[in-house]
């Protein structure tokens, strides 16, 4: 199951450590998004990047599925 942590440029929570996230999948990608709250304090750049993500996995998806 792919893991993607969205994490603030400014959170107080280390870059490594949400990072620890890939031991736990192969398909591990770590984004920054807005503050450490974004979906409450940058929701136009939360939603964005969410959108993102899942383009990315539909379009995965249907990669996939053409093979």
């Amino acid at each position: 199951m792919p893991v993607t942590a969205l994490r603030g440029r400014n959170d107080y929570v280390p870059e490594e450590h949400a990072r620890q996230w890939s031991a736990h999948t192969a398909r591990f990608t770590h984004r920054q998004v807005g503050s450490h709250f974004p979906f409450r304090d940058d929701v136009a750049a939360y939603c964005a990047a969410v959108d993102v993500l899942m383009t990315e996995a539909v379009h995965a998806y249907q990669e996939e599925r053409n093979r």
